[in-house]
């Protein structure tokens, strides 16, 4: 695999990072894409190899495209790109503010569409390539407070499932990973403590309590998965896989 580029967004961190790191123990050279220089620079130090870190805003269509120009500058022709990027915070529809909805539906949908147009672009005229997306249980659990997230999840899920009409023949295969928990995940470490007490008591409340209760996943394994659909038999497709812990 020593001749594939990947790019792999969201990943100076969590479930991102270790989907590039396992890639690149593959022979896959990466494009990290991520907000935080720091970040996405410290994960191409440890993977090495002339990994190429990109700091930009995934929301600016501009700098998605500028970006994908780099990739295919610096590296060569793209053949894989992991959507794993989005933003993932709680409110109330009732109580949102303009900014929470437009970060929200931006940040998880929109930064991946503009993603998967530009990879699309520079796929066809090889015939060949992967788009990955990570999706969330909470399309089939949508949680009080995480309604919009669950939203842009879903269309997400449904414009893949059109994607594999648009690309049929085109040698492009969508797929969709949907992941519960996750042992790496940073989601909610930087909400205000009464939000958190807020989104427990209604989780409580609304008997949405089991999903918080399974063990998470460890990324380590789940990102083992994504590469296995990547690297499966190019006669097939894996459309979606649903994967969590055990127990």
């Amino acid at each position: 695999m020593s001749d594939r580029i990947a790019i792999v967004t969201g990943s100076g961190q969590g479930l991102g990072e270790e989907i590039a790191i396992a890639l690149a123990e593959r022979g896959y050279k990466l494009a990290l894409f991520g907000r935080t220089a720091a970040k996405i620079e410290r994960v191409a130090a440890r993977i090495g190899g002339g990994t190429l870190p990109i700091a930009l805003d995934l929301t600016d269509p501009d700098a998605v495209r500028a970006a994908f120009n780099q990739v295919e500058d610096r590296l060569g022709a793209l053949d894989v790109l992991v959507n794993n990027a989005a933003t993932y915070v709680p409110f109330l529809i009732a109580d949102a503010t303009d900014e929470q909805i437009r970060t929200t539906i931006d940040g998880s949908l929109v930064s991946a569409l503009y993603c998967i147009r530009e990879a699309i672009r520079r796929m066809r005229p090889h015939g060949s390539g992967d788009i990955v997306s990570i999706s969330s249980e909470s399309v089939r659990y949508p949680a009080p407070l995480l309604s919009v997230y669950a939203a842009a999840k879903a269309g997400l899920a449904k414009i893949h499932e059109a994607l594999r009409r648009e690309l049929h023949d085109s040698g492009i295969r969508p797929m969709i990973f949907e992941t519960g928990r996750i042992d790496s995940s940073s989601a909610g470490e930087h909400w205000p403590p009464e939000m958190v007490e807020e989104f427990m008591r209604r989780f409580e409340t609304l008997g949405y309590s089991g999903p918080l209760a399974r063990d998470a996943a460890t990324a380590r394994t789940l990102a083992a998965t994504i590469v296995h659909m990547i690297e499966s038999p190019r006669d097939a497709v894996f459309e979606l896989v649903q994967m969590r812990a055990v127990n």
